[in-house]
């Protein structure tokens, strides 16, 4: 029996962002791409619900890491970053759900399947990388908000003989930022978009 399929993208860490279709069965888990030339859905990956470890995510609920036991014990893991919050939230909520019904009506108390957090350390590290590139001291640095950014450009693919480290795209746009005593606002920033590289400042420089 199919429960739900969600639409996110995957590979964004690697700058090579696509949209993988997460499809959640009463016993198994799929990753599923779509051909535009077939109209079809390709398998990529699935696990056994029973199977599955656990599922973590990071800073933000931008990024979602699901770990499962594979063939011969090794362990399998799907990287999925979906770069919104309620989305991530939503595919945890519902792949707890069925793993939970799973283990109760398939085999009761199998299931070892937990929800943890990889927020501690992706802020440690990012505090760190940041504290390198402004060249002060981890402590100092406060992370206000964590979002990740997909930014297409077709010009981008009839430019490909430019230079690596050149600019394809530039100008203003509003990035949200939180108070601490406020809530979300949203403020004017300078966007300096390269090849392997997005770069914010308050104002062009």
């Amino acid at each position: 029996k199919l429960l739900k399929m969600f639409v996110t993208r995957e590979n964004h860490s690697e700058g090579d962002s696509g949209v993988v279709f997460v499809l959640i069965s009463d016993q198994c888990l799929y990753l599923l791409h779509y051909r535009k030339s077939t109209k079809k859905f390709v398998q990529q990956s699935s696990a056994m619900l029973l199977d599955l470890l656990f599922i973590s995510t990071g800073i933000n609920e931008q990024t979602l890491n699901i770990e499962s036991r594979g063939k011969n014990n090794q362990k399998q893991r799907m990287w999925l970053t979906p770069g919104h919050q309620a989305l991530t939230l939503a595919i945890v909520t519902c792949l707890t759900d069925a793993v939970q019904a799973a283990s109760e009506h398939i085999l009761p108390g199998r299931s070892g399947f937990s929800v943890e957090s990889e927020v501690p350390l992706q802020n440690i590290a990012l505090k760190k990388y940041i504290s390198r590139e402004l060249q002060c001291e981890a402590q100092d640095v406060t992370v206000s908000d964590y979002s990740l950014v997909f930014w297409e450009d077709p010009s981008f693919t009839s430019n490909q003989s430019q230079d690596a480290d050149a600019a394809y795209k530039e100008g203003t746009l509003l990035l949200r930022s939180q108070d601490p005593l406020k809530a979300y606002v949203w403020k004017p920033v300078y966007i300096v978009l390269k090849t392997s590289m997005l770069c914010v400042s308050n104002k062009k420089s």
